[in-house]
């Protein structure tokens, strides 16, 4: 083969398998939807379920809320952030405002949630960057295990214990004991207070494309937290499927950002049930949400001076 056609070859050759290579790559929300497919599907060290957040007396606070029926009432409530990009019913909304999850027949809902605080504190214990509000925002999709985008907002409520429980195998806040391993698979614990009414519809059904959706006409969903967790997984874990989620099924969220010092489990996640009565405390735009880093004492020969550590503009 004379040279110049032989070196021709080699270049579309090159061609070829770069451009291959480029189709065959997993890009990091993939790769992180199959490592937290792994990580429910392989035994875990102990700590797994040990350092998973509980909810406990110390997180309740007495409130006196609206009782949706024209009187007033006295609870205790959890204090729990969710980030939302569907805003409108908050934007004007008043301190303690009564809310309702949907439970209605054609649309059962739960909202996924994390203890207040503790995302704050995950910035602060990884050094997250805050220099802006979509760097803030997508730092804090990718802890919480979503995709990056545009327009969320933390929404901040409080909520009654007994309407949160736990995307686990076992679904208690008030424990984080290890559930047994069977050699293959953790076992549900603790599951039998846990209602279909509770568990809200999962992406159950699958249309022409092999795609999950839920049954909006109707609650024809699984009938059991273990049905309805093992729902989720199915639908999570296939690629093809439209509802593509990096989801354990162990308690925790996963985050799918490929530094070494972030990828992997990242939060402990809680669902606020169907038809949970709810009470809004706040909405905020990702960055004014992170506190603003603290001070900093310089010391010059002129003297001490004070300054305010600042990553990000308003």
């Amino acid at each position: 083969m004379p040279p110049a056609i032989r070196h021709l070859v080699l270049l579309v050759a090159g061609f070829w398998l770069l451009g291959l290579g480029a189709a065959l790559a997993i890009d990091p929300y993939t790769a992180g939807i199959l490592a937290a497919q792994a990580a429910r599907s392989t035994q875990q060290a102990g700590t797994v379920f040990s350092d998973l957040r509980v909810i406990g007396a110390g997180d309740l606070q007495q409130l006196t809320v609206d009782d949706g029926a024209g009187g007033t009432k006295t609870i205790e409530a959890v204090n729990l952030i969710t980030l939302t990009s569907y805003t409108t019913p908050y934007n004007n909304a008043a301190y303690l405002q009564r809310f309702v999850v949907d439970a209605t027949s054609n649309y059962k809902s739960n909202l996924w949630t994390s203890v207040e605080g503790d995302l704050k504190d995950y910035f602060t214990a990884h050094n997250l960057p805050v220099t802006d509000n979509q760097t803030v925002a997508n730092a804090m999709l990718e802890a919480l295990g979503m995709p990056d985008a545009t327009g969320y907002q933390v929404l901040s409520l409080w909520v009654e214990p007994r309407y949160v429980t736990r995307p686990s195998y076992s679904p208690d806040i008030l424990g984080n004991t290890a559930p047994a391993w069977t050699g293959s698979a953790y076992t549900f614990t603790g599951t039998d207070a846990v209602t279909a009414d509770f568990i809200g519809i999962a992406p159950v059904n699958t249309n022409a494309e092999g795609q999950y959706y839920r049954p909006f006409d109707s609650f024809t969903g699984p009938s059991t937290y273990e049905d309805w967790l093992n729902a989720w997984s199915t639908a999570s874990y296939n690629l093809n499927g439209g509802r593509a989620f990096p989801y354990t099924g162990l308690g925790w969220t996963w985050n799918w950002n490929t530094d070494p010092g972030l990828n992997g489990f990242a939060l402990s996640e809680f669902l606020v049930s169907a038809g949970a009565e709810y009470y809004f405390n706040g909405l905020q735009q990702p960055i004014v949400y992170i506190p603003e880093p603290g001070l900093l004492l310089l010391w010059l020969p002129a003297g001490l001076f004070l300054l305010r550590r600042r990553q990000h503009s308003p």
